[in-house]
């Protein structure tokens, strides 16, 4: 397999959960317009787990696996920006949550979480394009790095069940 097709099927693997959460974003959406409280509830819990999952993985594996090359410091740029991100989408996870709870939703947490996650994944899904030039761009330490990103993505996707 070349680089190229190496890169774009690391970034494709990527890519896989923001497709699953922005369904069950959508899910919950038309459960909580629908007054359907205890499905609206499950989905919420689904959504939660995967964002913290994905979050968890990008913050204790994918972004330290970039710091820790100084020759990939042209890859780096956009993680603070996730990473802040990331604190948002937590908060907007957590005020949704809570109104949930209490059976008084706001619409505007709901809109607020749906707008954090969507600008996280766009920032994110070209930030992994960039990452993916840039590693094509550094031979030896992209290559490094690009397999251990693959061994890092396979064991994640075999602890998930997914394939």
């Amino acid at each position: 397999m070349t680089r190229e097709l190496d890169t774009s099927e690391v970034v494709g693997l990527l890519a896989l959960d923001h497709g699953r959460i922005h369904q069950l974003l959508e899910d919950f959406q038309n459960l909580t317009h629908a007054d359907d409280w205890e499905h609206a509830d499950r989905v919420f819990r689904r959504l939660e787990v995967l964002i913290e999952r994905h979050m968890h993985f990008e913050e204790h594996d994918v972004f330290p696996l970039f710091e820790q090359h100084m020759t990939l410091s042209p890859c780096l740029g956009g993680i603070a920006t996730m990473r802040e991100q990331h604190r948002a989408i937590q908060l907007a996870l957590e005020e949704t949550g809570l109104g949930l709870q209490l059976h008084h939703l706001r619409e505007s947490s709901v809109l607020a979480l749906s707008a954090s996650i969507l600008t996280h994944t766009g920032d994110e899904d070209a930030w992994a394009h960039a990452m993916s030039d840039c590693m094509r761009r550094l031979p030896a330490e992209g290559q490094t790095t690009l397999d251990k990103l693959r061994e890092l993505l396979a064991a994640r996707l075999l602890r998930s069940g997914a394939r």
